[in-house]
């Protein structure tokens, strides 16, 4: 073999090594990126959301509000999940629930409930308000003070332990029928003397606000100032209740560990405060 040949077959060899050596070592990158990024490694993990299917006067589902949403976004993103959510009436999602068909969001704990669920951390809290016709008097200032009242409730929630036992005690209950808006017109129509609902917002006036005003249009059948301002709130809440993600003991506890993990850390950075009203506080 002459000088060139060999000249030639050694370069050769050379690019081969160099190739050999790039090629390894951009195996060896991407095991490492696949390794450290779970996204890549594994396929994302879908999660099953079970909440209350809430109704407009045209049996729509009425969508999630922007804060709900982002927090919903943010959990997926923190904990690497996608979620599915499944939306249902309150009883048959709590039912689903307690029988391992996903995570309960906005369950309040109670005794009983602590018997067929775990909580997660608290998201947020809830003040639980009358809702009155503007032009009768309703007197509130402690729980016994319900006695006797007829008073709108959506079947199988829960207002807290205190309320709890009072309405199921000595209050007449008149359950919400399939939508909201049905039962603030049976408020209208005097078949009860009020009428609860949830809101993160501290005062009546907000609540009101946030809540009910925008019902005002079901008076078109008053007469007088009530045509125009037909539902007022009670001053004071008549409880506050917190607020968590429920699931049935044994169902996923792994991702319940992380649900948990990425609340405190919400909870710790301001995310919270962020994107509720009145956030879970510690």
């Amino acid at each position: 073999m002459d000088i060139t040949a060999r000249h030639y077959y050694k370069i050769r060899d050379g690019l081969k090594s160099q190739s050999t050596i790039m090629f390894t070592s951009v195996i060896t990158l991407l095991a490492l990126v696949i390794l450290t990024s779970p996204a890549l490694g594994q396929e994302t993990q879908t999660i099953t959301i079970l909440t209350n299917r809430n109704l407009d006067s045209t049996d729509k589902v009425i969508p999630f509000n922007k804060e709900t949403t982002e927090f919903f976004q943010y959990l997926e993103k923190e904990t690497n999940v996608h979620f599915e959510f499944k939306r249902y009436p309150w009883k048959q999602a709590l039912f689903l629930a307690k029988n391992g068909h996903g995570f309960l969001y906005g369950a309040s704990i109670t005794k009983k409930r602590a018997l067929s669920f775990k909580f997660s951390e608290p998201i947020y809290y809830d003040y639980v308000w009358i809702v009155k016709r503007c032009d009768t008097k309703f007197v509130f200032d402690k729980l016994e003070d319900l006695t006797g009242k007829t008073i709108g409730v959506m079947r199988d929630a829960s207002y807290g332990e205190e309320l709890d036992k009072i309405l199921n005690d000595r209050v007449i209950l008149a359950y919400e029928f399939h939508d909201f808006e049905s039962s603030l017109q049976e408020l209208l129509k005097k078949r009860e003397d009020g009428h609860l609902i949830y809101s993160q917002m501290k005062t009546a006036d907000a609540a009101l606000d946030s809540r009910i005003r925008q019902y005002g249009r079901l008076a078109n059948l008053e007469t007088g100032s009530m045509k125009t301002n037909p539902f007022c709130i009670v001053p004071k809440p008549a409880a506050v209740i917190s607020n968590h993600f429920a699931v049935a003991p044994g169902y996923n506890d792994a991702y319940l560990n992380r649900l948990n993990s990425a609340l405190v850390k919400a909870r710790a950075s301001g995310e919270l405060n962020h994107l509720f009203v009145n956030p879970a506080t510690k």
